[in-house]
């Protein structure tokens, strides 16, 4: 099940489930309104049977028309109240029907007393039947409406019951309603930790362990959902790529052994045409200028293509060094290189000012060879300017990386070729340019610095001189780093 259409089901069960429950409110309230007016009725209903008693009684007493009037009025309030609307389906039915009658009676009732009363009043001749007869009247309405009484208590008890019944039953349907949202809330938490956010985590995991390198970790998710397919996903490339991964070694590692031996087998032939070449300027029959300058041509060729096989060992024999990368000081490492171009430096009349560099992991060997190289072409490229090269960090930047600059004063170049100058074999002099090369020096360079997990820029202006900055990293996360 997708995560859209379980959230879907999940949310329109709630919001059914919330609406049961509202209607249930809404309907418990409306009835319990209803029965509310009901019992408001049944009060004043009751105090009007009460007051009839009493009017009753005064007349019976008293016999005067204030009191007949009195009943009389009071007696029709109690009908129209039954002839009302809100009490012709109430929930006793027969009680009420009970007491309709029983108001029926009492009118009934008092009118035949009435009606004896007068008798009594014009036949005096009759007055002990007829004082019998009111007596048996008065006795039968107290009874009658003592009983109304009754009733309307009897109506009001079973409203109330119903009311509370009601209320109550609302009550547990709405707890009922939210114990319901709530479990389908947990049911759904549940159902997105299990399919979403735990996978998540998961996937998360995973993808930490391929940064670092171990590409055959799997997720293997089986949930059937967007994370699922994600997750099948990431196992899939983490396959594809640990292939591709396994071909690209495979494909360097050739190419670094066919370079390795390619410039081991040609040193031989080019050791003896320059050998060959020194015993063709020792014989005596060769002579005139045409041959001299051909012999002097094939040596100076030979020397060349003897730089360049050397400068193509060293490149594949970066990747490859068993020198191990340790802590070390940076200025011990620019001191060898700046040793090392103790003649040339002599030579150009140069000045190297080295200052505050960083401690780092690194392989010193090459870290050697990087500021040699590096140093080497500001004293090369130098013009008519007696060279002044600098060597120095400026901070640390972020994620642990120090910047090292090396500065020089030289001819400088042309901002455009800058990342020319670090491709293999491209010289930015012709051959016939007093600035001599092999045009891979730079490239050394841009591999040293990306073994040790860095990178390398420079800034240049005709005229100006260059700067050179190389990113390093103050530690190495492994005890060597591949490009």
């Amino acid at each position: 099940m997708k995560i859209k259409t379980g959230l879907m089901i999940v949310v329109a069960a709630s919001l059914s489930i919330i609406s049961i429950a509202m209607g249930t409110s809404i309907v418990a309230g409306r009835y319990v309104r209803e029965m509310g007016r009901e019992m408001s009725s049944l009060n004043q209903m009751l105090e009007k049977t009460n007051g009839l008693r009493a009017l009753t009684y005064e007349f019976l007493m008293f016999r005067t028309d204030r009191a007949k009037n009195q009943w009389w009025l009071t007696h029709n309030d109690i009908e129209d109240q039954l002839e009302a609307h809100q009490f012709k389906a109430s929930d006793n039915e027969e009680s009420f029907n009970d007491l309709k009658k029983r108001h029926a009676r009492v009118h009934g009732i008092f009118d035949h007393l009435l009606q004896a009363h007068e008798k009594s009043v014009s036949n005096p001749e009759l007055d002990n039947v007829l004082k019998e007869v009111e007596n048996r009247l008065t006795g039968q309405l107290q009874f009658e409406t003592q009983k109304m009484v009754s009733d309307i208590y009897q109506i009001s008890s079973a409203l109330s019951r119903r009311s509370s019944t009601t209320l109550r039953l609302a009550g547990l349907i709405n707890m009922g309603s939210w114990v319901m949202v709530l479990l389908i809330i947990v049911i759904n938490s549940i159902y997105i930790f299990n399919s979403v956010v735990k996978p998540l985590f998961m996937l998360h995991k995973a993808v930490g362990v391929a940064a670092g390198g171990d590409l055959s970790h799997r997720v293997e998710l089986k949930i059937q959902n967007e994370v699922g397919d994600l997750s099948r996903a990431f196992d899939q490339m983490t396959t594809n790529l640990k292939e591709y991964t396994f071909q690209l070694e495979r494909s360097n590692r050739e190419l670094e052994d066919f370079a390795f031996v390619t410039s081991h087998d040609l040193q031989e032939p080019l050791r003896k045409i320059q050998t060959f070449a020194d015993r063709l300027k020792g014989m005596v029959d060769i002579s005139g200028e045409r041959a001299a300058d051909y012999l002097d041509r094939m040596e100076k060729s030979a020397g060349r293509m003897q730089a360049l096989i050397f400068a193509l060992f060293r490149y594949s024999g970066i990747k490859s060094s068993v020198d191990p990368i340790l802590p070390i000081d940076l200025r011990g490492p620019v001191e060898h290189a700046v040793a090392d171009l103790e003649s040339l430096r002599e030579q150009s009349k140069g000045t190297i000012i080295i200052g505050e560099l960083p401690c780092i992991e690194a392989d010193r060997a090459q870290m050697c060879h990087l500021f040699q190289n590096l140093i080497d072409n500001a004293l090369r490229y130098r013009g008519d300017r007696e060279p002044v090269v600098r060597v120095y960090s400026t901070c640390i930047c972020s994620a642990g990386f120090f910047e090292v600059r090396v500065e020089d004063n030289g001819i400088g170049f042309e901002q455009s070729y800058g990342d020319k100058i670090f491709k293999p074999f491209q010289r930015l002099h012709g051959r016939n340019s007093p600035y001599e090369g092999t045009g891979i020096g730079l490239t050394i360079c841009r591999r040293i610095v990306e073994r040790h997990g860095g990178g390398i820029t420079v800034k240049s202006e005709p005229g100006k001189g260059s700067t050179f900055t190389v990113k390093l990293p103050q530690s190495q996360r492994q005890t060597e780093k591949t490009l």
